[in-house]
C-alpha cells in the first residue's frame, strides 16, 4: 500500500494509504487503523476524535492528488486544511525504467556499430 495523504486534526495524525491492486483504502488515527473499505468507489470513512465526527473522502485521482481531491467534514462542516501528498514512487518508477531503456538502447546501438561494422 503506499500512502495517499498525511495530515493532522487537533495534534491527531491521520494518514490514508491506498492499494490499487489489492483496491484497500486505509485510514490509519496515530498509527492505528480506524477505517479500512473497499476504495474503487471512492469510499467515505468516518472517525470521531474527541467527541467530535469526523467525515473523510479521498478522490482517486489519476495524475496526483490536489487539494480539491481530499474532502474532510467536522461535525458535517467542511473544513479546509494542509496536508502533505503521499510519496509517489510511481512516476519516479517510469522516469527510471525510461532512462533505463534509453540507455541501453544507445549502449546497444554502439556495440552493434563495434562488433558489427559497416562496409564503406
Amino acid at each position: 500500500m503506499k500512502k495517499a495523504a498525511e495530515f493532522y486534526l487537533e495534534k491527531n495524525k491521520i494518514e490514508i494509504f491506498n492499494s490499487l491492486i489489492g483496491g484497500k483504502e486505509l485510514v490509519l488515527l496515530n498509527g492505528s487503523k480506524v477505517s479500512e473499505k473497499n476504495s474503487f468507489l471512492n469510499p467515505e470513512h468516518y472517525l470521531t476524535i474527541h467527541g467530535e465526527n469526523y467525515h473523510i473522502q479521498l478522490k482517486r485521482p489519476f495524475l496526483g492528488l490536489k487539494n480539491k481531491d481530499l474532502k474532510i467534514h467536522k461535525n458535517s462542516l467542511p473544513i479546509k486544511l494542509d496536508y502533505n501528498r503521499g510519496q509517489n514512487v510511481t512516476s519516479i518508477f517510469v522516469l527510471v525504467i525510461v532512462l533505463g531503456l534509453s540507455l541501453g538502447f544507445m549502449i546497444g546501438l554502439k556495440l552493434y556499430e563495434i562488433m558489427w561494422p559497416m562496409p564503406m
